[in-house]
């Protein structure tokens, strides 16, 4: 005797219907992987989040803004050197006015931005859009090296800080409307 297969019916509609339905949900998973932040591990330390109790420094790609998320810690000194001189913006720099301070901007050091104060102490701050445009996650990941001092007291070095990269919205935007062709594209072939 010959065991009967269990055959389920599906009609011919239902099977694309399925395919473009599980393909859209795809896009959508690599669309909000792409818009997320993106952490790199550069040389300053493994990725994180924001969310943890690593000192980040974040960079946005469409503004050349670097910022310093201190995780709710003190801190009486911080130092990013970049070894390929990106803080060379014309944006104005913001939060390094103080007399140990180094402005890549008005100091002509394009190599380094730092901030520096005696007696009190500083947590998340933004330096201001210092930093060139639309760098890339490797070449930040082998530029920057940071270094600080905690509040009252400590330090900390390249092993203890993240970098987070946030992308620029028009690389992302692109890449999700030829995805979207793509899928449109898809649709019209299996329901025709």
């Amino acid at each position: 005797m010959r065991p009967q297969l269990l055959r389920l019916e599906q009609t011919q509609e239902d099977v694309p219907l399925k395919q473009y339905r599980l393909l859209c949900t795809f896009v959508l998973a690599i669309y909000n992987l792409l818009c997320a932040t993106t952490l790199v591990r550069a040389d300053i330390g493994m990725g994180g989040d924001t969310m943890d109790d690593t000192i980040s420094i974040i960079y946005v790609a469409s503004t050349g803004e670097i910022a310093l998320d201190a995780a709710g810690r003190e801190l009486s000194g911080i130092q990013i050197v970049s070894t390929g001189e990106v803080f060379d913006s014309l944006g104005p720099a913001t939060n390094v006015d103080g007399l140990f301070d180094i402005n890549p901007i008005a100091d002509s050091r394009p190599d380094t931005i730092a901030k520096a104060v005696f007696g009190t102490s500083f947590g998340n701050l933004s330096f201001g859009n210092v930093a060139r445009l639309g760098l890339s996650e490797p070449f930040l990941w082998d530029d920057l090296t940071v270094n600080g001092s905690l509040f009252p007291s400590g330090e900390f070095g390249p092993g203890d800080v993240d970098l987070l990269f946030v992308p620029e919205p028009r690389s992302v935007a692109l890449l999700l409307v030829g995805m979207l062709s793509v899928t449109g594209q898809y649709r019209r072939r299996c329901l025709s």
